[in-house]
């Protein structure tokens, strides 16, 4: 008999672990076209520019979101899939740091926050809230 499925406990755990940045990875395909699509979900929008895909991006996101479909936004399951093989355009931040940067950080700094903890797990490094502190004091007595 198989034990009960601990996938929604796994998902919950690392949720609270982990603060999450979804982009819409937007691509030039021929021409003029350009496409926009969230990581891990199946539809897609096409615009004329670049800006233009990112609008209509957002505005289908929501449209689907209004009206109950089921693939309006990526798989609750993306995260861990992201954690075990990068996935391009989704960002995992130390949930801890990300409370942090919100309360004493611009969006700027977030952005930034994000892009860096992508780039130390592909190292194999941490990058918490201990971290961020420290290289903040460190940057701050060279000043």
């Amino acid at each position: 008999m198989d034990g009960p499925d601990n996938s929604d406990v796994d998902l919950d755990v690392l949720y609270q672990q982990y603060a999450t940045h979804i982009r819409p990875l937007i691509t030039q395909t021929s021409g003029q076209q350009w496409r926009a699509q969230y990581p891990g979900v199946d539809w897609h929008v096409t615009a004329g520019s670049e800006e233009a895909a990112g609008d209509q991006i957002t505005k289908e996101a929501l449209r689907r979101l209004d009206a109950g479909e089921p693939d309006a936004q990526p798989p609750h399951d993306l995260l861990k899939r992201h954690l075990e093989q990068p996935i391009p355009g989704v960002y995992a931040l130390d949930r801890e740091l990300f409370l942090y940067l919100r309360d004493h950080a611009g969006h700027a700094e977030i952005q930034r926050a994000f892009e860096e903890a992508e780039l130390r797990r592909a190292e194999g490094r941490s990058y918490t809230k201990s971290d961020y502190l420290d290289e903040t004091r460190r940057h701050d007595d060279r000043a």
